[in-house]
């Protein structure tokens, strides 16, 4: 697979990224910096940066341009399927009726979207078995 970067209208840089890379001697995975992490850009480019020799600058760009990728094609097909990850989807939300609970008054509640999660089958087997080792290992000590 060879993932491009655009760093400037007139050039395009290319990098190599075998489907194999994160699994190479000495990669470093995204839970290796610590499990009170949550995933951030900051995260996906040290991960990045980590496993591919570019620059941080190139880096950042590469993870805002993967982000930025992700996020329009959601925005224009309301789905987006991630390998061994999982899909989101937009759905529209009516409009509907609701209440102030501090006041007790009715209110109308705009419609709008919201954004629907389903994992796929291998992310919940492998995190159904990381509970499980997170449990054996909770009780042991």
């Amino acid at each position: 697979m060879l993932l491009r970067l655009h760093l400037h209208p007139a050039r395009e840089e290319a990098f190599p990224i075998t489907a194999d890379w994160a699994s190479t001697e000495g990669a470093r995975r995204a839970s290796d910096f610590g499990r009170d992490e949550t995933m951030s850009k900051a995260l996906i480019v040290e991960t990045i940066k980590a496993n591919v020799e570019i620059s941080g600058v190139a880096a950042t760009r590469l993870a805002g341009e993967i982000l930025g990728a992700l996020r329009d094609e959601l925005v224009k097909e309301g789905r987006l399927a991630l390998p061994e990850i999982g899909s989101l989807t937009v759905r529209e939300r009516a409009a509907r009726s609701g209440f102030n609970p501090r006041t007790q008054e009715k209110i109308k509640i705009k419609a709008g979207a919201a954004i629907k999660f389903r994992p796929s089958v291998s992310l919940k087997t492998d995190a159904m078995a990381g509970l499980k080792k997170a449990k054996r290992k909770a009780a042991k000590g």
